[in-house]
């Protein structure tokens, strides 16, 4: 696991708490920045063991930032797709095929492949939304994490953006529920200086990235009512059921 700092400046957007950046707003930010896709590019290309072998699975914010980012990696030579909730169930078998037989190498995709679909061979996560969710962040990053043959990593690159919740980040990586903020702290620079967390998993930070996360747990009350809500809820949607 590598995060990524996300240098597009978000200042100015419209910030609803709870909700986020406006949607439109942040997908013409991201869009219009070719900065931001070239150091997309370069961090996937760098973090690749074997480009050839490259089967990605990108979380984009929208249709149109997926589809932004699928043009730009083909116009880099890397053969990619995206696919929305706008396509077909036989559009996506087919992208599915195409990427599983390494006719293309990403596929960028805008929530559909949280959970229910099994693709082994993918073998990079690409995050490149805001985390409103550590449930939904746990199901993506789960995406990439199938046995295959031949398949021996995972390689999730992380962008991480100014936002006010990533501070959900670390707590869906290290399954850290306690609500303790000197916890979270300490299990990141454990993590940062062990150079692993359980089994033969690494996680790594960037100094700007790791300072926002830090930053995001200084702002915010894990144990504050909308907070507990949210955890309720998202336990809730799981179980499909009110928990007991």
């Amino acid at each position: 696991y590598f995060g990524i700092r996300d240098e597009v400046d978000l200042s100015g957007l419209t910030w609803r708490r709870g909700v986020g950046y406006d949607l439109e707003e942040l997908t013409n930010v991201y869009t219009s920045s070719h900065q931001w896709i070239s150091l997309v590019i370069q961090q996937v290309n760098q973090k690749i063991l074997d480009a050839g072998s490259m089967r990605a699975l990108g979380f984009c914010a929208g249709i149109k930032h997926a589809s932004f980012v699928a043009e730009q990696f083909n116009n880099a030579g890397i053969k990619s797709v995206a696919l929305t909730g706008e396509n077909e169930s036989a559009e996506r078998a087919a992208a599915i095929k195409a990427l599983t037989d390494g006719q293309i190498q990403a596929i960028f995709t805008v929530d559909i492949f949280n959970e229910g679909i099994d693709i082994p061979t993918v073998n990079q996560v690409v995050m490149l939304r805001q985390t409103h969710s550590s449930i939904v962040f746990t199901q993506q990053l789960g995406r990439g994490l199938r046995k295959a043959e031949g398949k021996d990593h995972l390689v999730v690159i992380d962008f991480i953006g100014n936002y006010d919740n990533n501070y959900l980040i670390p707590i869906a990586l290290f399954g850290d529920s306690s609500l303790n903020k000197d916890s979270i702290r300490k299990k990141i620079i454990d993590a940062q200086e062990a150079g692993a967390i359980a089994g033969l998993s690494s996680v790594n930070f960037d100094a700007i990235s790791k300072e926002r996360i830090y930053n995001s747990l200084a702002i915010t009350k894990l144990d504050s009512m909308s907070n507990l809500k949210k955890s309720f809820d998202e336990l809730q949607n799981r179980l499909g059921r009110a928990p007991l």
